[in-house]
Order: structure tokens, then C-alpha cells, then sequence
């Protein structure tokens, strides 16, 4: 421990030991609402399944549109092309939100 009260983590060079922090903080927040760290770590994986699909569905449109904009402007085309890549980048990320949600289903068919 230090002059000033901060506990270095038990290091001579005064890193914060961020790594064991993370854990002590787990297992703490587990403690309180009664969970098991391993049911807080599986709360942590679907979290963050459902963030990527969110990420699936919303970037495969948006990508669509920049690539859409981008070949109406360089062609003359106006709206042609920016549909058409809308339609196809919709398309490609809900087939990639469907992958990731049955991967997770897969996963837990095997369990």
C-alpha cells in the first residue's frame, strides 16, 4: 500500500493489477446479485451475440447505401443503384444475423 492509501495490487512499479481488479470486480458484482460467475459469463456472451447481430443488421444496409451512392454517383445512375445495393446489403445482414443466432443455437443444442 502506498503513502496516500492506494493499494498498487501488490506490484513494486505501481501498475493497478487491471486484470485482477476485472476478476475481483466479477466476482463482487456475482456476489451481490447472487449469480455465479460462470452464469454472469454466459450473460456476457449472449450480451454480446446480441450486439453483433445488432451490428449485422444495421451495417449491412448502411454499407449497402455508401456503396449504392457512391456507383449513382461515378455511373449517373440516380436512384438505381443506390436501391438496388439498400435491397442487397439488407439482404446480408439479416443472413448474417441468422448465422450468428443459429450458431448460438447450435451451441446450446451440444450442451
Amino acid at each position: 500500500m502506498q503513502p496516500n492509501g492506494q493499494d498498487t495490487g501488490g506490484k513494486k512499479d505501481g501498475s493497478s493489477g487491471l486484470d485482477s481488479l476485472g476478476t475481483r470486480i466479477e466476482k463482487a458484482e456475482a456476489e451481490i446479485h447472487g449469480a455465479s460467475p460462470a452464469f454472469v459469463a454466459q450473460v456476457q456472451r449472449d450480451s454480446n451475440m446480441a450486439w453483433r447481430v445488432l451490428a449485422d443488421i444495421i451495417s449491412g444496409p448502411v454499407a449497402g447505401l455508401l456503396i449504392g451512392y457512391a456507383l449513382d454517383e461515378w455511373l449517373g445512375t440516380s436512384p438505381l443503384f443506390i436501391l438496388l445495393c439498400f435491397f442487397l446489403g439488407m439482404a446480408g445482414g439479416f443472413l448474417n444475423a441468422y448465422r450468428t443466432a443459429m450458431r448460438k443455437t447450435e451451441e446450446k443444442k451440444k450442451l
